[in-house]
């Protein structure tokens, strides 16, 4: 009897620790709508652990979007080297750039609205003018790595709505290609480091005035991803 009792013990062992094989229905954020290969006593809120070991290739990318952020909210400023040019005549400009960005996050991709605010003083060789200007656009990256890792490098474009107090009326458009790094302080998401350069063009014109500048942009900032 003993021994019977103890063989049955070890087919019920058998029986509950085989592997449960389970397809995901849906994916929101962390959490995920997911279909038992077979009929458990399972209830709302029980917790189902999922070993690290034989997942395919498509359950570590179901992991994967499952576990990253949805929104970020960055902030940084802009170091540049724009030379302009108006009617044949060449200026240097010096900037100082806020740039907050509000985006979206996909597995491979970032998306949104961005906001710059500048100050700008414009060397015209025989005395310096500062002015203020505003630039309304969108960015958007792809990622290199996937939205959970703790480095993701990216590259992306900046394009959009630009005017500026050098002469009233003046506007115009700004494209602005780069390359972004996103380092993130617990992995994957929350507070991340950011770092990018990339190549801006600019082109204004309006009330007899056409102006045109370019050169590299450096930009350092924070973000926040969740």
């Amino acid at each position: 009897m003993y021994r019977v009792f103890i063989i049955a013990m070890a087919m019920l062992v058998v029986s509950e620790t085989h592997a449960l094989e389970m397809q995901v229905k849906k994916v929101k954020g962390r959490k995920a709508i997911v279909e038992l290969s077979e009929s458990y006593a399972v209830s709302v809120g029980d917790h189902l652990t999922v070993t690290p070991g034989g997942e395919s290739k498509k359950q570590r990318e179901v992991a994967s979007y499952a576990g990253q952020p949805q929104y970020a909210f960055t902030g940084g400023m802009d170091i540049e080297g724009i030379s302009y040019e108006s009617d044949g005549a060449d200026f240097d400009v010096s900037r100082t750039i806020i740039d907050v960005r509000f985006g979206w996050v996909k597995p491979q991709f970032e998306a949104g609205p961005i906001l710059q605010i500048d100050n700008q003083t414009f060397d015209f060789g025989v005395g310096n003018v500062e002015i203020n200007s505003i630039f309304i656009g969108g960015y958007g990256e792809y990622n290199l790595a996937p939205a959970t890792e703790k480095f993701i490098p990216a590259i992306g474009g900046i394009i959009g709505y630009t005017s500026n107090e050098l002469a009233s009326d003046v506007s115009g458009f700004r494209i602005q290609p780069y390359v972004r790094g996103k380092f993130f302080l617990s992995g994957g998401a929350g507070v991340a480091l950011l770092g990018q350069i990339g190549y801006r063009y600019d082109k204004l014109s309006g009330n007899g005035v056409d102006v045109t500048g370019s050169g590299l942009v450096l930009n350092a900032g924070i973000g926040y991803y969740y």
